[in-house]
């Protein structure tokens, strides 16, 4: 079996999750001893099952796990209001890292940015149902 690597912040599907849990003795079995084993065997069982042409991106690394995490400026850095734009023009889906201790603004203002860009394209699909007001 060829061994795979990457990041072990990744999203998988429900689908692929129950592959993950019924291989649970087969995964134990072969990588309980494996240093950094959270990065290696769902890299390693997704590219070597019937799942691996829902991977988003085939380079198994950082850019593939949609998530925006800045590891120069911290470990990791923790967002805050002024990153605003950096983080919603960025190709991420998901962002880390936040604290409502350092900043809650930042998570304020992106959650309403969410739900008032979400409530647009909602209201402006001819096949979705209006949002109700609040």
């Amino acid at each position: 079996m060829k061994l795979y690597k990457g990041c072990n912040w990744v999203s998988i599907t429900p689908e692929f999750a129950r592959y993950l849990v019924d291989k649970e003795h087969s995964i134990l079995k072969m990588f309980r001893w494996v240093p950094c084993a959270d990065e290696i065997y769902k890299q390693t069982l997704m590219m070597e099952s019937p799942y691996k042409h829902t991977v988003y991106s085939r380079i198994l690394d950082f850019a593939g796990m949609t998530r925006k995490t800045d590891w120069t400026r911290g470990c990791p850095y923790t967002w805050h209001e002024y990153d605003f734009q950096e983080l919603i023009t960025s190709d991420a889906l998901f962002a880390r890292k936040f604290s409502s201790n350092i900043d809650k603004k930042i998570i304020d203002k992106i959650s309403n940015h969410i739900l008032l860009n979400g409530r647009k394209e909602a209201t402006t699909d001819k096949d979705t149902r209006s949002l109700p007001q609040s």
